[in-house]
């Protein structure tokens, strides 16, 4: 079993030692190390001037497209199930609690990381980039909800009027963050790793909640040791805290779900609802 340590080396100097998350040509994967951390598309963020730009994960030739709520939720249940698979089974197998607080610690997991990977993946731009490359337009939300197999278009219309301040205020919560921390790909997986051994949620044991918190400080102690490592003439406790409200900006954004949540329970949204309730967080 690869040793607690290893994983929490993220570091550039520590990357090509860590058997673990690396990208694919979609996801995270438990397969090869790490890209090297210093090159640009690494550390820069993505400011795409027009749909073209978008990154893509599939065909290197494919051009990304606008698309509709059907495929968004067709893609993100896929995007759910890998990511459970291969980050959120990969944390578990190295978490020293049971079986049943592993499975939880990695059920609660998959909501706050994909809002992350969201907003991380879509920094910079006025748009939801979905992990296949194509993108939801904000400006646009009506023909987002739009399904042409409907005759009644007022219903596309009522569910963008509920649905559009929970779009806007995620986006001012949790990405505006982001763009303006503009984590690095290393820093990234750090708040990966704290997101999935948080503590102090329901159902949790005594002994969970202690080796969580072991966990963590593990990864502040390594995230501390990297900030120093990049930041030779500032504060590096700076940016520390910096990522630390990361932390809270997604506590944030989860809530902001919880209640678009509550809206969907009380209104018909016609299967409109946002796909990251079908994740064991939300049932």
């Amino acid at each position: 079993m690869l040793h607690h340590r290893t994983l929490l080396r993220f570091g550039p100097a520590s990357a090509q030692r860590l058997p673990g998350l690396c990208p694919t040509a979609r996801r995270w994967t438990i397969a090869q190390p790490l890209p090297s951390l210093g090159s640009k598309s690494a550390r820069s963020p993505i400011h795409p001037t027009s749909a073209q730009k978008l990154p893509t994960f599939t065909e290197t030739d494919r051009k990304p497209n606008a698309t509709n709520y059907k495929v968004l939720n067709e893609i993100c249940s896929k995007d759910i199930d890998l990511v459970y698979q291969h980050i959120s089974q990969f944390f578990q197998s190295i978490t020293p609690v049971n079986d049943e607080q592993q499975k939880y610690l990695g059920h609660q997991f998959i909501a706050p990381y994909l809002l992350l990977d969201g907003a991380w993946r879509s920094r910079g731009t006025e748009l939801f980039v979905m992990p296949n490359g194509d993108y939801v337009d904000l400006h646009s939300l009506e023909s987002f909800y739009q399904n042409p197999d409907e005759k009644d278009d007022s219903i596309a219309e009522n569910v963008t009027t509920l649905m559009k301040p929970y779009w806007h205020l995620n986006n001012q919560v949790l990405r505006k963050n982001l763009v303006e921390v503009n984590l690095d790909l290393s820093e990234f997986l750090f708040v990966s790793a704290l997101i999935f051994w948080d503590f102090g949620v329901p159902e949790q044991s005594d002994e969970c909640i202690k080796v969580c918190k072991q966990m963590r400080s593990r990864i502040f102690e390594e995230l501390t040791t990297y900030e120093k490592s990049k930041i030779l003439t500032e504060d590096h406790s700076l940016r520390v805290g910096e990522i630390v409200i990361v932390l809270q900006a997604v506590q944030k954004a989860l809530g902001i779900m919880h209640e678009c949540r509550d809206i969907s329970i009380v209104y018909n949204l016609h299967g409109r609802e946002c796909p990251l309730f079908k994740t064991p967080e939300f049932s």
